[in-house]
């Protein structure tokens, strides 16, 4: 290794043991550290730097190839030859005074010509040259030349501030700026020039053997030191401009991805939402090893991150078949398609288990990728007996063994550790209180989980299937509970006498559904009949499912929801008494303009309702447009006092959107003088009376001076994201 000295830029530089003295600069075990040649007009600039200079802290380590002389010394036992002793370095010497500007003769005829060549090479480019305009949103700015390529930091006399102006396509914003060469003062070129031309003679005197400087800049033992004048430092320099263009619109600056910011808001209000909800998530055993599960359990890590109280109920179904296929011994299962547990068996399914339960851990141990240590990336993953199991016993005189089924559930313990903000595992081995094990199935499991917990979603991870309405071929996204019922009873094969008129003879019961999808759809109906509110079934080959289901408006699974219109009906002329009472006050408070007896009747066919025990609650009337029939109008909207905070309006609003939507209607408006924020609140947007249709805009009352409301429709979809945003 070889040291050297070099002075650059304004006159900071590396001086090496040899030289120390002579350059005003310090030894320190034979190693150089960086001395100050600061000149005293800069020196008295700064704060804090006395008449000997910088110290050594204020010094920052630059590469500065201005005006090099290079002195290679040893720098330690490894620069020696083999056998050589390390030579004592000298005691540091006392700071030599600063040379004059005007020094012995041949320092001045070494500055003189140091000078010349660097005027020379310092002419500024012609103001006519054309200059290359640099905008702020470069994806790579190259390195200033002073730097060496490495930079940590930016130094302050490099930075100038600006205002962007706004490129002409409105994407991005700019500064306009032209590439100079950095101006050079003659005077600091002469002092340069003569502390290295005493630099020399001092190494000279010493009996140091030069160095020169290889094409690469890098200092070489055993050469002539040549002075060489390295091109001039360029920068760009801000081009002076009288204004900025003015903004007229709205920046969309190309840096940013447009697309995460809109999923980022599309996401939040269901990240709002979820934060602290319960969600009881099934992961079959044939996850484990498919090549999502990975993802899945990233996903679910992100989930929790979030907010979300998760309860993971695993099942294992396929590792005991393909053990016990390993062994040829047999699978039995019941007439109603449950395992039937023996002695051999359960010992099967406890291994099975447990090697699903260290692969989900292990999955989980790992938390959010790229999250640092200690910053929330570490999941407290608790696994315990969370549920009482029983057997299932005899059935149909089949003995099912150590088959067993959920007895009870600890819900106050389950909360308990939720609200710590432990991840739950509950296996589908579940203990009796006396001490048996039992194998239950686990799709059961979690069903009896989410509805004790009373968990706002039951998710299963299905292999696909959806259901599909055949007189349109268009996929089914969501089910009422009720709808859900009926077509358990259709396709399970059961004899529904009740529902019998309203399905095709041509498609009576028949068993055509799979077993784990009629076992999913079948455990998640029953969960929301006892309170779940909503169950998704998703397929797990979709990469992302479960956020796309759950942080997105349209989702990409199918969704079973609670039966939330109960009630709601079209209106017949033996409701008219029940919606006057309903919208009188309304009237008389001047909300609603006055609408007579006959007008009711005749525009009876228009209405909707709510009934509760023989009672109106609500009611709504919708009117198409004559001239525009993807429009239509939402009049005398109304619920009694005691029912308006019990979600009976939203109830009555989605309904009415889900109808105006198969009837083909592509916005609903309204005209209000008093009640217009509690639609706001729900998605209409202010327009003026002229985007009302021209058949509609003639029966405006000018006089009362409504406001017009609308809101476009989406879709049945977006009506459930809706409903689910509001709890209900």
């Amino acid at each position: 290794m070889t040291a050297f000295v070099s002075t650059a830029g304004a006159g900071a530089g590396v001086v090496s043991t040899a030289v120390a003295a002579a350059a005003g600069g310090h030894a320190l075990g034979g190693r150089s550290w960086w001395a100050d040649t600061t000149p005293p007009w800069r020196r008295a600039l700064l704060p804090g730097v006395g008449p000997q200079g910088l110290a050594p802290s204020h010094c920052r380590r630059r590469r500065r190839w201005s005006h090099p002389v290079a002195v290679a010394v040893p720098n330690g036992p490894d620069d020696l030859p083999r056998g050589a002793a390390a030579p004592v370095p000298p005691p540091p010497p006392s700071p030599l005074p600063r040379p004059p500007l005007t020094g012995t003769a041949s320092a001045s005829a070494s500055a003189s010509a140091l000078a010349s060549a660097s005027t020379s090479a310092t002419t500024s480019p012609p103001p006519s040259s054309p200059q290359p305009v640099v905008s702020s949103s470069s994806a790579v700015t190259p390195p200033h030349p002073a730097s060496g390529g490495f930079e940590i930091g930016y130094p302050a006399e490099h930075l100038r501030w600006c205002l962007p102006s706004v490129s002409d396509d409105g994407s991005r914003l700019e500064c306009a700026m032209k590439l100079y060469p950095t101006p050079v003062n003659p005077e600091e070129e002469a002092a340069v020039a003569s502390e290295a031309a005493a630099a020399a003679t001092a190494a000279a005197a010493a009996g140091v053997p030069t160095a020169g400087r290889d094409t690469d800049g890098v200092a070489t033992a055993g050469m002539t030191a040549a002075p060489a004048v390295s091109t001039p430092l360029q920068s760009y320099q801000l081009l002076p401009v009288s204004s900025p263009r003015p903004v007229d619109g709205v920046i969309t600056e190309s840096r940013v991805d447009a697309s995460f910011v809109r999923s980022f808001r599309m996401s939040s209000p269901y990240i709002s939402t979820h934060r602290g909800a319960i969600f009881v998530l099934h992961i079959p055993g044939a996850l484990i090893s498919e090549p999502l599960f990975q993802s899945v359990m990233q996903d679910i890590a992100l989930l929790h991150v979030v907010g979300v109280r998760l309860v993971l109920v695993l099942g294992a179904r396929e590792q005991i078949e393909e053990r016990l296929a390993v062994e040829g011994y047999p699978s039995l299962f019941g007439p109603s398609g449950v395992r039937i547990t023996d002695g051999r068996t359960l010992q099967v399914a406890k291994e099975a288990v447990g090697a699903v339960r260290v692969e989900v851990e292990a999955a989980l141990a790992r938390g959010v990728i790229n999250t640092p240590e200690g910053n929330g990336r570490a999941m407290s993953v608790i696994c315990g007996n969370f549920y009482a199991a029983r057997p299932v016993g005899v059935i149909d005189g089949e003995d099912y063994g150590f088959t067993g089924q959920v007895r009870r559930v600890e819900v106050d313990s389950i909360r308990q550790r939720l609200a710590t903000g432990d991840l739950l595992l509950v296996s589908s081995l579940g203990l009796s209180p006396s001490g048996q094990v039992f194998n239950c199935q686990s799709e059961s499991v979690a069903a009896a989980m989410a509805a004790q917990l009373m968990a706002d979603k039951l998710i299963y991870l299905t292999p696909g299937e959806t259901v599909v309405d055949v007189r349109n071929g268009s996929m089914v996204q969501n089910l009422p509970l009720s709808s859900a019922v009926d077509f358990l009873a259709v396709h399970n094969g059961l004899d529904s006498t009740s529902r019998a008129e309203s399905v095709n003879p041509g498609s009576m019961p028949i068993e055509d559904l799979p077993v784990v999808f009629r076992l999913c759809l079948t455990e998640a109906v029953n969960a929301l009949k006892v309170g779940v509110r909503r169950a998704h079934l998703l397929n797990r080959f979709i990469d992302g499912v479960l956020l796309m289901e759950i942080f997105h408006r349209d989702g990409v699974g199918f969704m079973i929801s609670r039966d939330l219109y109960e009630g709601i009906r079209p209106a017949t002329l033996d409701d008219i008494a029940g919606i006057v009472e309903v919208i009188r006050p309304l009237e008389e408070a001047g909300i609603l303009r006055p609408r007579s007896r006959t007008t009711l009747e005749g525009a009876i066919g228009d209405f909707t309702v709510v009934e509760r025990d023989g009672m109106i609650i609500a009611c709504v009337s919708l009117t198409i447009a004559a001239d525009e029939p993807e429009a239509a109008e939402l009049g005398c909207f109304a619920v009694r006092p005691e029912y308006r905070k019990l979600g009976k309006g939203d109830a009555l609003l989605g309904f009415i959107e889900r109808k105006s939507f198969a009837l083909g209607v592509r916005r609903l408006f309204i005209l209000s003088t008093q009640s217009f924020h509690w639609f706001l609140e729900r998605g209409f947007e202010e327009i003026t009376v002229e985007g009302v249709p021209e058949s509609k805009r003639v029966q405006v009352d000018l006089a009362r001076k409504s406001k017009v409301y609308q809101k476009k429709l989406l879709g049945a979809r977006a009506v459930d994201e809706e409903e689910l945003l509001k709890h209900l």
